[in-house]
């Protein structure tokens, strides 16, 4: 344990050092001069019974503040601390843990004001991000620490898992012609419920391929009851590099179902090592040649493509295909 509480110090009075030499009329400290005091107080403290403790880390910015000059502060306070112990001992041993305790309490206080404005926006922002702050605070008051962290960890990934299904969505952009023969601008409208035979829709992903939200995407899928020469162009742009296995099932679901209707899915923006995902899984020799368009520099020059491709396989269908049964 002895080992665990140096590795931790070491960093801390790195930082005590570094804000030590930062002050002003101060002579940096020589390496030499950085942990030899703590090290060579922290075997006096063993034999003695008390808290453990990290040795002297945070003495120095307690000494400089109270107004020390020199470094010899350390070593006074250090012969008076033996002193105490050696004289009386069997009433220092009881002071510990409420100064501790004191601590931990005024360190709180000083934290909690210090975030105040933050606490205040996140009040203010979010309904569950407030209640899972509230929670973790009761929790750390009323549970060991070891357990009130657990506890805040796992609230911070049910509330992210959470916000994940919840902001995912399908985006159907679409152009508005402004004049004859002007390609017009984009805009975004509701999804569709479901493909129209012998139509060329556009969706965009927005969202990041994570587990909790693909029921909600796949329900936002239009449905493919009746899609024969229908095309769906997918941009997923924003997909990540490696999506979950689950997001590649989903995509794979949808093609086959849309391939058995008489319709195509074309995944446009895909990422490189989507691609090669997406060739691995199979689901590139599913949606056969031209059914994925890589992404580009330009922001909508593979949905341009994808459209052109998709336009002229609706006309090639539209006049292979037999007329639908009366």
């Amino acid at each position: 344990m002895w080992g665990v509480l140096g590795g931790a110090g070491r960093p801390r009075a790195g930082r005590r050092d570094r804000a030590v030499d930062a002050e002003p009329g101060r002579h940096p400290l020589r390496r030499q001069q950085r942990l030899p005091l703590p090290g060579l107080r922290q075997p006096r403290r063993r034999p003695v019974p008390g808290h453990a403790s990290g040795g002297s880390l945070s003495r120095t910015g307690v000494a400089v503040s109270a107004g020390a000059r020199t470094r010899w502060a350390g070593v006074v306070s250090g012969v008076f601390l033996a002193l105490v112990v050696l004289v009386a001992g069997s009433l220092a041993e009881r002071i510990p843990m409420p100064v501790i305790g004191g601590l931990i309490l005024v360190v709180g206080g000083e934290l909690i004001w210090g975030k105040r404005h933050d606490v205040l926006l996140v009040l203010c922002t979010s309904r569950m991000s407030s209640a899972a702050m509230l929670l973790t605070f009761l929790a750390t008051t009323q549970l060991p620490l070891q357990q009130a962290i657990l506890l805040g960890a796992v609230l911070s990934l049910l509330l992210y898992c959470a916000q994940a299904a919840r902001q995912a969505q399908l985006v159907a952009p679409r152009r508005t012609p402004d004049r004859a023969g002007d390609p017009g601008k984009w805009e975004t409208v509701e999804p569709p419920t479901s493909l129209a035979p012998g139509t060329v829709t556009v969706l965009d992903y927005a969202g990041s391929s994570f587990f909790a939200e693909l029921p909600r995407i796949e329900n936002q899928l239009p449905a493919v009851d009746d899609a024969r020469g229908a095309v769906l162009a997918l941009t997923v742009r924003a997909l990540p590099d490696v999506p979950s296995s689950a997001m590649l099932k989903v995509l794979d679901r949808y093609a086959a179902r849309l391939h058995d209707q008489g319709g195509r899915l074309i995944l446009c923006g895909v990422q490189p090592a989507l691609l090669q995902l997406l060739k691995r899984s199979g689901t590139a020799a599913r949606l056969g040649p031209g059914g994925i368009v890589p992404a580009t520099p330009q922001l909508l020059g593979p949905l341009e493509t994808a459209l052109t491709e998709a336009h002229r396989w609706a006309g090639m269908q539209s006049h292979e295909l037999p007329p639908p049964p009366r």
